[in-house]
């Protein structure tokens, strides 16, 4: 149905963005505690004063340092789609609903 679709929409949406910014990930790196981030975003909220552990924006888990590991599997997966919207695949309108 168009409602399923819909949420299916929604949660795609979420997964593929990044809880900082809200767009979709650009440059995803996945963090100490396994969530992803934008990295410029993960870097930015780090910096923020004088810190000597570093958490998590979703979780609060802390590290005593800053752990960045580049994820190509999501990066992959924005770009897949991403692709899709450009080709306004689907019944509805995905090109509004996502990134």
């Amino acid at each position: 149905t168009d409602l399923s679709h819909l949420l299916a929409t929604v949660q795609l949406q979420e997964e593929l963005s990044c809880s900082i910014c809200f767009q979709c990930f650009k440059e995803p790196v996945s963090i100490h505690c396994g969530h992803s981030f934008c990295r410029s975003c993960i870097t930015t909220y780090w910096n923020m004063g004088k810190k000597k552990s570093f958490s998590c924006p979703r979780c609060r888990e802390t590290s005593q340092k800053k752990f960045l590991q580049r994820n190509q599997d999501l990066k992959n997966i924005v770009e897949i789609v991403s692709k899709l919207i450009m080709k306004g695949e689907g019944s509805y309108n995905i090109r509004k609903a996502l990134c």
